[in-house]
């Protein structure tokens, strides 16, 4: 497995969706009834959800009447994701570091579940950023729902297992300061796998910089899916909506 791009192998491997089984719909329908209503997205509205996955997000958003359009680097999870495509919800296999010119422009644009943060350098987060800001249009909005690295920092759990029947997964986690690492194991059928995951400790301050290079203003942030205020220190999440200059 390419250690660089750990996230082709890894989010593409189906006991990847074994371990996050746990991620139900009904978290996902609970968020996004919130940001509707606090966005006060109108019927019928142009959205992309990038780095969809498996298009948990996508669906809900789509009940709502919203044109959605969903991109992922995952085959898998596109394959899978496309078995409720219909002529509201059409999903593509994307590297976010691409431009993605697909069914836009978009009014909004959505990053969930801490779906970035996994390059090698600061010029592959910036040619993400320039993806989500081409396909917005003018005064369109890109929410991104990221983890808050001193949060996140201060509750780490270096070493735990999880069993999603019938497997074990060995979890181990660290911090070096510019990535969090996670290192999951296990056994199956007599063999032995390990990947290997990392995200980068962006902050708030990095967040700006990567929008105001690419024609975005934050303007809102926020903790948790409750949409509660932003604290750097007590927050699980860093939420956060910047809008197309």
């Amino acid at each position: 497995m390419s250690e660089q791009n750990w996230f082709e192998d890894w989010f593409n491997s189906h006991y990847y969706h074994l371990l996050y089984s746990n991620r139900s719909e009904q978290e996902a329908e609970d968020f996004i009834k919130k940001l509707v209503a606090h966005l006060d997205i109108q019927p019928h509205s142009k959205v992309l959800d990038i780095a969809c996955g498996k298009g948990r997000h996508a669906r809900q958003l789509a009940s709502y009447g919203h044109n959605v359009t969903g991109f992922d680097l995952a085959s898998e999870s596109i394959r899978l994701a496309n078995e409720s495509r219909n002529e509201h919800l059409r999903f593509y296999v994307h590297d976010m570091r691409l431009p993605f010119t697909e069914d836009g422009p978009f009014t909004y644009a959505f990053n969930f579940f801490t779906s970035f943060g996994y390059f090698e350098n600061d010029a592959e987060d910036q040619a993400a950023f320039a993806c989500f800001s081409h396909a917005l249009a003018q005064k369109g909005r890109l929410i991104v729902d990221f983890l808050n690295v001193d949060y996140s920092l201060g509750r780490l759990v270096p070493e735990e297992d999880i069993l999603r029947n019938p497997i074990t997964f060995h979890i181990k986690r660290s911090m070096d300061g510019r990535y969090f690492h996670k290192s999951t194991s296990f056994e199956d059928d007599g063999k032995s796998y390990e990947f290997k995951e990392r995200v980068r400790s962006l902050r708030l301050e990095n967040f700006e910089n990567l929008c105001a290079l690419n024609g975005l203003q934050i303007i809102e942030t926020f903790g948790d899916y409750d949409l509660n205020p932003y604290d750097s220190q007590n927050s699980p999440r860093l939420i956060f909506i910047a809008e197309k200059l």
